[in-house]
């Protein structure tokens, strides 16, 4: 079992399955990112699992797709050396429990009625500040580790096409010198809209240079671009075999993969087939992200 709490956090391993979690009590709302997930205090196996940050299908933008976005994302980021929260899945009951009538138990009632029987992607709960401009930029004194994590967060974005850590939300966390990436509901972008031929779109694209150099850690990465942090990256990325590929895929649950309609839609493939490009197509990525940083 993982049990975490606010002072005793628990972490992703790579190539770790989700966690199985069932419902438990509803504590706060978050005031993170356009989703506002609610804490919960979670179980599994019929005992309390911590405190753990819940995004139900409704309130995302793209529902089971973008559970999939998470569950990548911080599996990648753990590739490379990252600390990310532990993940876990929660089934939304057929027959979910009451609630009360303050403004936190009518929005989770809301969830309970429109994700009935549906799964909801959970993060464990890491008690932290965000990072902030100050704590990335140049100026400040980093330490080691502080100044490798942002290399690292910065090139890992730059290959699964996340622009959505800019210094008014930068989704990601201080915790213990580490910076702590958490929100990948935003990468892999387009990955689910078809080009005009109807296949996925060309992933050997880069990421847009305007957006990625308003990254939260863009200043910092470009006075570094000597770091060994980059090559470690770059390797990590480049060892991963196709098989490890599929075997990350494959833990995803296929519900996931499905439309508003129920009808399976190949999302499974489209990221395995991203991953594979991306990987082989690295040293080009993320040659051109470091000229990107190197110009400011």
């Amino acid at each position: 079992m993982v049990a975490n709490n606010p002072q005793s956090p628990s972490f992703h391993v790579v190539g770790a399955m989700p966690l199985s979690l069932s419902v438990g009590t509803p504590h706060s709302i978050l005031d993170q990112g356009s989703t506002n997930p609610i804490l919960f205090q979670l179980e599994h196996d019929g005992r309390p699992a911590g405190l753990w940050v819940m995004k139900a299908q409704c309130k995302m933008r793209h529902g089971g797709i973008d559970i999939l976005r998470e569950l990548a994302g911080t599996d990648l980021c753990a590739l490379v050396g990252l600390s990310t929260p532990a993940v876990g899945l929660v089934r939304i009951p057929v027959d979910p429990p009451s609630t009360d009538d303050s403004h936190l138990g009518q929005r989770v009632a809301n969830i309970y009625d429109k994700d009935r029987g549906k799964l909801a992607f959970c993060s464990a709960y890491v008690s932290a500040p965000r990072v902030d401009g100050q704590t990335l930029a140049p100026s400040q004194k980093q330490t080691r580790q502080t100044i490798r994590d942002a290399i690292a967060l910065f090139a890992i974005d730059a290959l699964i096409w996340h622009h959505d850590r800019k210094p008014d939300n930068p989704n990601a966390l201080l915790y213990c010198q580490r910076v702590v990436p958490i929100d990948h509901e935003r990468a892999f972008f387009k990955i689910n809209v078809p080009d005009e031929s109807g296949c996925a779109p060309d992933y050997t694209l880069s990421a847009d240079q305007d957006d990625m150099a308003q990254h939260i850690a863009a200043n910092l990465a470009g006075q570094h671009l000597d770091s060994p942090a980059w090559q470690e990256v770059l390797q990590a990325i480049e060892r991963l075999t196709d098989q490890e590929i599929q075997a990350m895929v494959a833990k995803w649950p296929d519900e996931l993969d499905r439309n508003w309609a129920g009808e399976r839609v190949g999302w499974k493939d489209d990221f395995i087939r991203f991953i594979a490009t991306r990987r082989m197509n690295a040293v080009s990525i993320l040659e051109e992200a470091r000229r990107a940083v190197a110009k400011g």
